[in-house]
Order: C-alpha cells, then sequence, then structure tokens
C-alpha cells in the first residue's frame, strides 16, 4: 500500500521531527558561506492540509502555544506554522517547506534536491519549488546531490525493507538529520516486554560523530515513539537536544520520555533533559533486568512499521 502522509501531517513524529529539523538546518545554514545544499531522500509533500480526522490532533493539537518558549527553534515553528487560533484547515509544512523557510530567514541561497516516488507528490514539490531539482525516484545512495549535502534528511516511510540503504545514507552529507519510528511490542494475549531493537540502535549509535535521541509519547497503540539520528556542531546537537527537551514539555501527552546518546551507546551526562527524563534511562535498565526475569512490561520491539 502507498504511504500516504496527508492524515498524518502534524503527528507525534512531526513534532517531534520538525523543530528538530529547524535546529539542524539553523545551525548547517550558520556554516554555510555561499548556497546551501540540502537533500531530503524521501521529500513527501510541501504541506498538507489538517482536516478533523487526521493524526495532527493528537500531534500538534496537543502543544501549548499560549506559553513563552526558551527555544528560537520552537519559536520560529510556532510562529510560522501554527499561529492561527484554530489548526483545522492550515496548512501544516513537508520538511522541504520548513528547510526552504529556514533558508529564506537567514536570507542565504539554497538549492534543494528532493527525491520521491509518488506522482502526485513530486507534482507537488514541483509546483512549489519550480527552480529545484525534484527527482521521481526512489534515492540513489550515490548521487552527489546525497554526499554533498550541507544538510541531509532522511525520513523513511516504511523502514522494513530499506533499512541497510537507510543506515548507509546516515554516513553521508557534512551534516545529517534522520527520523525512525519506534513502534509497540504488543501480541495478542501478551506484551513483550524488550529494549530498542538493539542491533539497529548499535549501529546508528556506531557511526562516527552521530548522536541520537528517544522520544516516547506513548504506552499503547502501533507507534509509540522515535529516534532521531544527527550529525552536527557542538551547539547543533545542543539546540536539537534543547528544542526537543522543551517541545515534548509543551504537549500534552500521556508520556514524556525523552533520552540523549552520543555516539555510542551511553546516554550523555551533559544534556538538558526533560523532567521526566532524567529518571527514565534507570527505569529503561530496571525494566531490561525485570524482564529477564519474566515480568513483561510495554516497551518497543523495532524501528520497523
Amino acid at each position: 500500500m502507498t504511504y500516504d502522509h496527508r492524515t498524518k501531517a502534524g503527528n507525534q513524529g512531526d513534532v517531534v521531527k520538525h523543530v528538530a529539523l529547524l535546529a539542524a538546518a539553523r545551525h548547517a545554514l550558520d556554516g554555510t558561506r555561499s548556497t546551501f545544499r540540502y537533500a531530503d531522500a524521501y521529500a513527501g509533500p510541501a504541506g498538507s492540509l489538517l482536516l478533523p480526522s487526521g493524526k495532527w490532533a493528537s500531534g500538534v493539537g496537543k502543544v501549548n502555544r499560549s506559553v513563552e518558549v526558551h527555544s528560537v527553534d520552537i519559536a520560529n515553528w510556532i510562529r510560522w506554522y501554527l499561529a492561527r487560533p484554530q489548526l483545522v484547515g492550515s496548512r501544516y509544512p513537508g520538511s522541504s517547506l520548513i528547510v526552504s523557510d529556514a533558508a529564506a530567514e537567514a536570507r542565504t541561497p539554497i538549492t534543494m534536491t528532493l527525491w520521491d516516488i509518488s506522482p502526485d507528490v513530486v507534482a507537488d514539490l514541483r509546483g512549489v519549488f519550480p527552480n529545484q531539482d525534484v527527482r521521481h525516484s526512489s534515492v540513489n545512495e550515490s548521487a552527489e546531490a546525497i554526499r554533498s549535502a550541507d544538510l541531509l534528511f532522511i525520513d523513511p516511510p516504511a523502514l522494513a525493507d530499506q533499512w541497510a540503504l537507510v543506515l548507509s545514507l546516515m554516513a553521508h552529507g557534512r551534516y545529517m538529520l534522520a527520523w525512525l519510528p519506534i513502534n509497540a511490542a504488543v501480541t495478542p494475549g501478551s506484551v513483550k516486554g524488550s529494549s530498542l531493537a538493539e542491533s539497529q540502535f548499535q549501529q546508528v549509535s556506531a557511526l562516527p560523530s552521530v548522536s541520537s535521541t528517544r522520544v516516547l509519547w506513548a504506552y499503547g497503540g502501533r507507534t509509540i515513539g522515535c529516534l532521531l539520528a544527527y550529525r552536527s556542531t557542538e551547539k547543533g546537537v545542543a539546540s536539537i537536544r534543547a528544542a526537543v527537551d522543551e517541545v515534548v514539555g509543551l504537549c500534552s501527552w500521556t508520556r514524556k520520555d525523552v533520552e540523549h546518546f552520543d555516539s555510542r551507546v551511553s546516554p550523555s551526562p551533559n544534556t538538558r533533559l526533560h523532567p521526566t527524563a532524567a529518571a527514565a534511562g534507570e527505569r529503561r535498565r530496571q525494566a531490561d533486568r525485570r524482564d529477564k526475569e519474566n515480568i513483561c512490561l510495554i516497551s518497543s520491539e523495532s524501528f520497523l512499521f
């Protein structure tokens, strides 16, 4: 079945990924002297209408927009895209439009190379960005636009059959941000307790200079969280983490677990965490020990859709 992001636009995943993307783009733009080169491996539409039946109600619809925020990236995200009194009927942006806006804010020329396999999405992107390189094909890891990108964004609509490619893509780009889903491991009659898919997580963590952030926003359902993997400057990493911490705190979600990891597997000791996240690492280690004693807890099994 073809993936259609229109019903999912503005969901929990978009909340986390888009503030992180704005932070990543801002710092990548800071280090660009001339034209900013952006590559989007799975671009999706430039924007989607927020319809009454959409998943946005549990994502951007849960954000407290009435309080003063500290992150400049969250402030821009709210001001640019969530300013209407009611969000239904708004056109919520895709990643390409967000990065294009960030470049416009920085007054930096941008060249974008955008891949998508949907003819409707490609037509949408070409209509919004007639002077950019929109490719109606699957992403090619060897493409010069991937290897020379100032910022490479990786947000695969389905991970199960693309993991090897996604992992390889993460090695490219001067700076890189990837978003990966975390799904619940629930089977009929039982709940299997496990950590993140350890093999995939270890592979991401082993990539040179790649840091990551895990966010869990629900205890049940299909997708209960996400993993962000990113390569940026030291200030860029700090801004990405600060934006994610703060935006999670602004959301009225049932679960608000945030953990930051450096390039291996150990949690970073010097990061601002959401108040509920400081103890999350210890709770997780305790859960792992209980798992070994056959006490089953809800957790995550894999990044696979």
